[in-house]
């Protein structure tokens, strides 16, 4: 099991590696220390997440609550990330869609020219749930009283 990364500067953004057998709750904290390392250090909010070489343990039904995580993993909403596989094609497939129903800017792509052309692109999201200023989570939507 190995996890790596890095801030390609040449093309700005930050390049994270895993490889071997990922398990949410045993990876978490070593991929939200490294990426929140990384992004202080360079204030950089565009990641590469390269997992062909990972191996996913999880049902498809727990990528459901991923988008509950993306925040604790160090990607908020005005991070934009593109995610690299090169199995579980279903299920990285409903990944995108559940995160980008919670307002993340993510893709999912097999190919890493892509990835890296989408991720250095200007262009504004497609996702029409993505927000350019993130939101924050503890907003009340409660009436006030004046």
């Amino acid at each position: 099991m190995g996890l790596e990364t890095s801030f390609i500067e040449e093309k700005g953004y930050i390049q994270v590696i895993h490889s071997g057998l990922f398990s949410e709750l045993a990876e978490e904290d070593r991929i939200t220390t490294h990426l929140h390392e990384i992004i202080n250090r360079t204030y950089c909010r565009k990641i590469l997440f390269d997992g062909r070489r990972m191996v996913l343990d999880s049902h498809i039904s727990a990528i459901f609550f991923t988008g509950d995580h993306f925040d604790e993993l160090g990607f908020d909403q005005s991070c934009q990330v593109s995610i690299l596989y090169s199995q579980y094609e279903e299920k990285m497939k409903f990944l995108e869609l559940v995160v980008q129903n919670r307002g993340y800017n993510v893709k999912v792509f097999k190919d890493e020219k892509e990835a890296v052309k989408w991720l250095t692109s200007d262009v504004k999201s497609e996702n029409p749930y993505y927000m350019s200023t993130p939101v924050s989570r503890s907003l009340s939507l409660r009436p006030s009283s004046f």
